[in-house]
């Protein structure tokens, strides 16, 4: 009871971290960069119909075949129409999403090492927790967060997170 109370509490603690610091991406415009090209002067995206999802699925825009980016981006629009508030608000919703994956990985990680571990459990979730603190917080993450464009990059982090496998057997072990 006490380590599901432990989890809740780092698990809450991280999302919440990740959205008072990025907080402040949530304000402005989109950037004009990519995001004229992507979405300014992109009709393509702008719904969910038939048409736009064929789009989605089969365009090389700029160079890059992004389908599920679009996909999210065509959410994005349905929900928020041109207002880049909320593309900046799914993908750092996703990015505090990718924090709490990687604290749970870094846990099974840890305990992959160290089998039989039991003991130190709490030292572990701590050292998870500030793991996925330091991936989440690091400067690196403030550009698929902040730019609109950058989408692809969160999604990317999740689906990585979500689908990864797990470890190999080495020596017979799990």
């Amino acid at each position: 009871m006490i380590r599901r109370f432990l989890d809740r509490l780092i698990v809450v603690s991280l999302g919440l971290a990740v959205i008072v610091v990025f907080l402040a991406s949530l304000q402005g415009e989109f950037l004009d960069w990519d995001d004229t090209l992507n979405f300014v002067d992109n009709p393509h995206y702008r719904s969910l119909s038939l048409a736009q999802l064929r789009w989605m699925l089969t365009a090389f825009h700029h160079g890059h075949y992004t389908p599920i980016t679009w996909l999210t981006l065509g959410l994005d629009y349905v929900v928020w129409g041109m207002n880049p508030f909320g593309y900046r608000l799914t993908s750092l919703l996703l990015h505090a999403v990718n924090a709490v994956l990687v604290y749970f990985m870094g846990i099974r990680l840890m305990l992959a090492a160290q089998p039989g571990s039991e003991a130190m459990r709490s030292a572990i979730r701590f050292g998870a927790a500030a793991g996925a603190l330091l991936f989440a917080l690091h400067p690196l993450r403030v550009k698929p967060v902040a730019w609109v464009t950058e989408r692809r990059e969160v999604l990317c982090g999740l689906l990585s997170l979500l689908l990864g496998r797990r470890p190999a057997r080495v020596g017979g072990h799990r």
